[in-house]
């Protein structure tokens, strides 16, 4: 309960000194760049399950015309990775250098509700997803809280209008996140976001990811 209560504070102090993070119109014209230069391409998104280091698909990533990549999921093994970045979705406090560090130069999209934990070295000068946007995409999850890599998804295909989405390192909690010492399940409903990308599979228009051979039926 203290933890809900500051965050509460923290996020209406925020609110107040930053009152531009939480304008949808102005949000949605800074990322107009980021849509134009991404548009109507095949894109790759990497996840960060561990199990994305069981299969070799780091060519096949870099073969796409644009490479998203997830939170802190640096490459580190570039067969299975891959090595390019081309957006970053962030839905957790970095500062710019540690991501210039470990991804270079990408487009950066914030795509957390919570604007309070976005650096301020960040602020003004990355594409924040508009809260109406994120609304969108946690209806689809019965107003649950969409993971960064759904929401990474959502934008490729209905605000980049990718020609293709095509997924890696997602098993949706099934093993844990390759950068993390421990499985952490309890911030997102991922049986309904598995159900979700299933059904966008089945429409067509998304590749599910290599399945993972500890997840195979025997």
């Amino acid at each position: 309960m203290l933890r809900i209560i500051r965050q509460y504070i923290s996020d209406l102090d925020c609110r107040r000194k930053h009152p531009e993070l939480y304008d949808d119109v102005l949000q949605a014209k800074r990322m107009e760049h980021c849509i134009k230069a991404f548009s109507h391409k095949t894109v790759a998104i990497v996840g960060n399950a561990d199990s994305i280091f069981e299969h070799s698909s780091g060519k096949v990533i870099d073969g796409a015309d644009v490479v998203v990549r997830i939170n802190r999921g640096a490459p580190s093994n570039f067969t299975a990775q891959g090595r390019r970045t081309d957006i970053l979705c962030l839905a957790m406090p970095m500062e710019r250098a540690s991501i210039s560090e470990m991804f270079g130069n990408p487009s950066i999209i914030f795509v957390s509700p919570r604007r309070a934990i976005l650096s301020s070295d960040l602020m003004g000068s990355v594409a924040v997803l508009p809260l109406q946007n994120w609304k969108v995409v946690s209806l689809l999850l019965d107003g649950c809280r969409p993971s960064a890599g759904m929401i990474a998804t959502w934008i490729a295909h209905y605000l980049l209008q990718a020609t293709s989405v095509s997924l890696y390192g997602f098993d949706w909690k099934k093993t844990k996140t390759h950068y993390a010492d421990k499985m952490r399940r309890k911030h997102h409903n991922w049986a309904l976001e598995e159900a979700l990308m299933t059904r966008w599979a089945k429409e067509g228009w998304l590749e599910l990811p290599p399945v993972s051979n500890r997840l195979r039926l025997p």
